[in-house]
């Protein structure tokens, strides 16, 4: 994949899921407090983590002043978020559940994801 292709991909996926929290914010709640509540789900979101990010870190891990450096860094996270979800999921749930279904912190995470969401289309065509 292409750098753009990735930023396409990384859009419209935050995108979709402000999309989906501005539109069904309760259903994003009642999502989140079943997937907190499900062992397999979450050791299988930190495996979908661990090998996003290793896949990203092999194909861009360049350490470079351009926009590509953002790809990088996301895989880094990624790689870093799947092995804490293996490692220690009660952390992760603990953390996750916090930020994610309390009513105060969700729009402010709504709007994050926006931003992300737009700002990935415009690396993605520039």
């Amino acid at each position: 994949m292409t750098d753009n292709q990735i930023f396409i991909l990384l859009g419209i996926f935050y995108l979709s899921v402000s999309l989906s929290m501005f539109f069904n914010p309760q259903y994003f709640r009642r999502f989140f407090e079943s997937f907190f509540n499900e062992p397999l789900a979450v050791f299988v979101s930190g495996i979908i983590a661990l090998i996003a990010g290793y896949i990203l870190i092999i194909y861009h891990n360049m350490w470079e002043f351009s926009k590509t450096v953002i790809i990088t860094i996301f895989g880094w996270l990624a790689l870093a978020k799947g092995v804490l979800i293996l490692a220690m999921p009660e952390l992760f749930i603990r953390i996750s559940s916090k930020i994610l279904i309390q009513n105060q912190t969700l729009h402010p995470f709504r709007i994050v994801c926006v931003f992300l969401g737009l700002v990935f289309m415009l690396l993605a065509f520039i």
